[in-house]
């Protein structure tokens, strides 16, 4: 990745911001604490991302009123929400958005990773996803939601789609770049991903196959479980196509003026 801003000044420890210790929710973790091209560094504390929330079971409130979360950002289409019945907002006081606009984009492609047999195809209809992502209805309706989030709440917001790691990975992307992370250090927190342990991997699948792993080729679904560098540069070179950057892109999906990421970085740098 090349990038424009200021070089990265230091590097966040290994699964900076994973906690906590235990979690039934995978790929939780803080994606603050990054430099800044201000020479200031993103709060720690204010900006989550995770997966889906499901396995978290009742009790998962209290980790969240913990965690100060004001608002939750909830990514996925209708379809995945409908086992949505673990308890684990019973109790939570904050706000949950969830985008209305009807777009099916995500669960059709993860019904056809079911029918692939090699690595290749995985890599290539990952890199389409990417591509579609920041036209989808429903992605850009929730882009709005969570600017609106960060421009309003004095919490944390917390973003987070089925398994963490594609529309919530180019969201957080694009929220870092925004706020003027350097490249580099956005490209490392979005490959963090792939070192949040088996478990996360394990969840997939079982939620993909079910305990029939006969149904689909399992080492096509890991790899679909999986991100690469080529999957987000897809993704921010069609953000650079249609919009002029980033922050237009996320100022313009709230409808927001320009200029209004650099008023929301002064409230989420330190």
């Amino acid at each position: 990745m090349t990038s424009n801003s200021q070089p990265a000044t230091g590097t966040p420890p290994v699964l900076q911001g994973a906690f906590p210790a235990g979690s039934p929710v995978h790929n939780l973790r803080d994606f603050g604490g990054y430099a800044t091209a201000s020479g200031a560094r993103l709060k720690r504390g204010r900006l989550l991302r995770s997966g889906q929330l499901e396995a978290a079971g009742a009790g998962f409130e209290g980790i969240l009123s913990a965690l100060g979360v004001a608002t939750i950002i909830d990514l996925r289409a209708g379809s995945e929400c409908t086992l949505e019945r673990g308890g684990a907002f019973d109790g939570y006081a904050g706000a949950i958005r969830r985008a209305t606009a009807h777009d099916e984009t995500i669960p059709h492609a993860v019904a056809a990773f079911l029918k692939m047999t090699a690595v290749e195809e995985v890599v290539a209809h990952m890199t389409r996803i990417y591509r579609i992502l920041p036209d989808s209805p429903r992605f850009r309706e929730s882009m709005g939601h969570l600017v609106t989030a960060l421009d309003q709440d004095d919490g944390a917001t917390l973003i987070h789609c089925f398994a963490g790691k594609d529309r919530t990975g180019l969201a957080v992307a694009l929220v870092q770049l925004a706020l003027g992370v350097h490249r580099d250090d956005v490209l490392h927190d979005y490959l963090l991903t792939n070192a949040m342990g088996p478990e996360r991997i394990e969840s997939g699948l079982d939620a993909l196959l079910g305990k029939d792993r006969a149904r689909g080729s399992v080492w096509v679904l890991e790899e679909a479980m999986s991100v690469r560098p080529e999957y987000l540069e897809a993704g921010l070179a069609k953000i650079g196509e249609i919009s002029e950057s980033p922050a237009a892109y996320l100022q313009a999906m709230a409808g927001l003026p320009s200029g209004a990421m650099d008023r929301i970085g002064q409230h989420l740098r330190a």
